[in-house]
């Protein structure tokens, strides 16, 4: 019986492994297929004016800053700066805004986020929800 269990656990250690492995080789190749784009910026129906406002953050182990005050009722870009974003903060979502995107290693995006009203917090984060971002709009 406990062969069994030392079995499967070596079975279970084998697959993390394998997965990880995977995980690594798949962006080792995504960082090789954008490397070309690294000053590209995605834009999604997001147009600068010069009324609207640009929040910027960097990407990289996290969001820096990560708190952000930005005026209200402005239309309002958050532009990611990715600077060799090879951890969990490239898989950036917003839940309220039902918004999420696996971001370039490197390179801009630019992320529409409309006029927001004042005393309105939007909390942004990876996927495993280890780095936080929050705007609140004042």
């Amino acid at each position: 019986m406990e062969e069994e269990q030392n079995n499967s656990s070596n079975i279970i250690v084998v697959i993390i492994i394998v997965a990880a492995v995977i995980f690594l080789l798949f962006l080792l190749f995504q960082n090789k297929s954008n490397s070309g784009d690294i000053n590209k910026v995605n834009t999604e129906d997001t147009a600068i004016d010069e009324n609207t406002q640009v929040v910027e953050v960097t990407v990289k182990g996290g969001y820096t800053p990560n708190y952000i005050e930005a005026k209200a009722n402005t239309k309002t870009v958050l532009k990611l700066i990715s600077n060799q974003a090879f951890d969990c903060s490239a898989a950036f979502q917003i839940p309220a805004l039902a918004y999420s995107k696996f971001l370039p290693p490197n390179g801009e995006t630019l992320v529409n986020l409309g006029e927001q009203a004042a005393g309105t917090e939007i909390t942004a984060a990876c996927s495993m929800g280890m780095y936080l971002l929050k705007i609140k709009f004042v």
